[in-house]
């Protein structure tokens, strides 16, 4: 018998039966924002977040790629893992065994939640440039929207992890708008922001575009409540969804030369959190790639994920084994 539990959720709990959202009157941030560009009539734009990375350092890969064979093997590594987690969406679940957090004013438990079936996916790879279109299904409450936007950003984590263990580093931008991608067709105005976040990222890492952030500071903020089971248990508040959402997955970069904090994915720390098995082998290539005679603005790079690397690590105690140590960072520099 197949269920579609999107449905049923919004029956029991969405529609009525249990209960219905409460409090100021508002919509959360998302829904809202959701609802004005989706009433936009624009012939196959829709609604979307978009993910759009760059392969570190992939011009002179390409270069070298004719004569070295190292750097052939990288493009084909490129290759081999985008084409393996395109293969893992066709998969019923494919955000695996993942626990959504359910916060509450005297802390918070773990609730096991599976939305992905909810949540379309399109994926573009060209040159050094990937994109990845995750369309959700926006649902009435702020809970089933945070469930969706936790395994989004899960399954970014992931990503960005699983081609840091092959010795793969990206940077990007990601966004929310409107968007059209399909199969290798995409545009749209929330690509086009991705993109230009992208460019002003230095570091390997993925940066939060404005029409994001945005939103969850709106809902960081908000009084709406959803009395999900009145007189049975606490109402949730958007607010603490939205300000643990931010705990796990965002987090400040401050950028000297600008004087002002760039807000990226913590992919790394949330990476691990979630499964830490990759650490050894991205410890390795973080090494390998320190010992290689870069240019000073490319070797900031590589200096920069080492410390985000150690940061992550001292966040997992039993990982603290896999550091990279300082004394070989030294020896890196003085030669």
């Amino acid at each position: 018998m197949n269920i579609c539990w999107g449905t049923l959720f919004d029956i029991l709990w969405g529609g009525g039966i249990m209960s219905t959202p409460k409090g100021n009157g508002e919509k959360y941030s998302f829904k809202k924002y959701w609802e004005e560009i989706s009433s936009i009539k624009r012939e196959n734009f829709g609604p979307g977040i978009v993910l759009f990375l760059d392969v570190l350092g992939f011009k002179n890969i390409v270069c070298k790629s004719i004569d070295h064979e190292e750097e052939k093997n990288c493009i084909l590594t490129v290759i081999e893992v985008f084409n393996s987690l395109k293969e893992e969406y066709k998969e019923k679940d494919w955000c695996g065994h993942y626990y959504m957090p359910i916060p509450k004013n005297d802390g918070y438990s773990y609730d096991k939640i599976r939305c992905e079936n909810d949540i379309e996916v399109a994926m573009s790879l060209f040159s050094d440039s990937m994109i990845f279109t995750y369309k959700p299904a926006i649902g009435t409450r702020f809970f089933e929207c945070y469930s969706q936007l936790h395994q989004i950003f899960h399954d970014i984590c992931k990503i960005m992890c699983r081609f840091a263990e092959h010795g793969i580093f990206l940077r990007g931008g990601i966004s929310f708008g409107l968007v059209h991608h399909q199969d290798n067709y995409c545009y749209g105005p929330a690509l086009e922001e991705a993109c230009r976040m992208e460019e002003s990222i230095i570091y390997p890492t993925i940066g939060i575009c404005k029409s994001f952030k945005d939103l969850l500071e709106k809902d960081m903020s908000s009084k709406e409540l959803d009395d999900y089971c009145m007189g049975y248990k606490e109402p949730f508040e958007l607010k603490l969804f939205a300000r643990e959402f931010w705990s796990i997955f965002i987090d400040g970069i401050a950028i000297e030369e600008k004087d002002e904090i760039e807000y990226h994915i913590d992919w790394l720390v949330a990476g691990f959190f979630y499964d830490s098995k990759c650490a050894a082998s991205i410890r390795n290539h973080i090494i390998w790639e320190l010992k290689k005679k870069y240019p000073k603005r490319v070797e900031d790079k590589y200096i920069w994920l080492k410390g985000y690397y150690n940061r992550a690590i001292r966040a997992q105690y039993a990982l603290d084994n896999y550091r990279v140590p300082n004394n070989f960072m030294d020896n890196i520099i003085s030669q």
